[in-house]
């Protein structure tokens, strides 16, 4: 199989950019979510992903997201980003959106990482959303962030931009990490430095990260909290099915627990007959230091 092939097909629990399809249902989550260009909020080189009516008599948790490819469009991961979104957390994705939310983009599949050719993110993107949101996140209008409650993450190479963007910055509380690792070797040695609890996500065998994957998990600090979580759907994963597909599932869970303490979230990752178990997942607890 091609690499090309493999990227549209997925693996034998799905996946692949052949199920992809845009949803503008708002997330399964209690607030229905939807993303604004970056504009709108004083942060012009970003996408805002935020539920519509903010939870009420609270603040919410961050996550910085950087895109596949390191690229530019931030709607590309819209179903993913837009359901985790969904259950009270305000997402900032690196670059603006290439269309209006509820907008069809033709040939969804072939745009998902967005952006034209030498036209990329870039790790400092992601500071700079977290400058924004600790500077009152434009007067709270996406509404209130609460800035101990902040997670960094990305997609393949966007992964490889959340690694750099949290290595030495302590207003991140939690790496996800997903389809990559550190390919670069003269940057092994950073993983030893790497503060925060991270969660590693990766599509199986058949997704070319795993490798990399596996290694990092390694050989991140022996104390550092960690997670390694696999399922045969390729390096696309299921981000582009609605809701993002169980990569959005298990995301939900993890964000969850990460970054608003839900215990029954938790509860997923170690008890092996739960949903995610029965989903397909492969998870790895060995790491994971309380």
């Amino acid at each position: 199989m091609s690499a090309l092939s493999s990227l549209r097909s997925g693996g034998k629990d799905g996946g692949g950019t052949n199920k992809a399809k845009q949803d503008f249902s708002g997330g399964s989550g209690p607030y229905k979510a939807q993303y604004w260009p970056g504009s709108a909020g004083s942060l012009p080189e970003h996408t805002i992903y935020a539920p519509k009516t903010p939870p009420a008599g609270g603040k919410m948790p961050l996550l910085v997201w950087a895109n596949g490819a390191c690229g530019s469009n931030g709607a590309g991961f819209s179903n993913f980003l837009t359901e985790i979104a969904s259950w009270g957390v305000l997402v900032v994705a690196n670059g603006n959106p290439k269309g209006a939310w509820g907008a069809t983009t033709p040939n969804y599949a072939g745009s998902l990482m967005g952006g034209t050719e030498g036209d990329k993110t870039r790790a400092s993107l992601l500071t700079e959303a977290l400058d924004w949101a600790e500077k009152g996140a434009a007067g709270g209008k996406f509404g209130t962030i609460d800035m101990a409650r902040v997670g960094a993450a990305g997609q393949s190479c966007g992964g490889v931009e959340a690694y750099s963007a949290s290595v030495f910055e302590k207003r991140v509380k939690v790496i996800g990490i997903y389809n990559t690792g550190v390919i670069d070797p003269g940057r092994r040695h950073y993983l030893k430095e790497i503060k925060q609890p991270i969660g590693y996500f990766y599509g199986g065998e058949k997704d070319f990260s795993a490798k990399y994957i596996m290694q990092d998990f390694k050989d991140i600090p022996a104390t550092l909290p960690a997670i390694m979580s696999s399922l045969q759907v390729g390096h696309m994963g299921t981000y582009f099915e609605p809701h993002g597909g169980k990569f959005g599932v298990i995301s939900v869970a993890f964000w969850k627990w990460q970054l608003q303490g839900d215990q029954a979230s938790k509860a997923l990752f170690f008890n092996k007959s739960s949903t995610l178990y029965k989903d397909g997942w492969s998870i790895d607890m060995s790491h994971w230091r309380e």
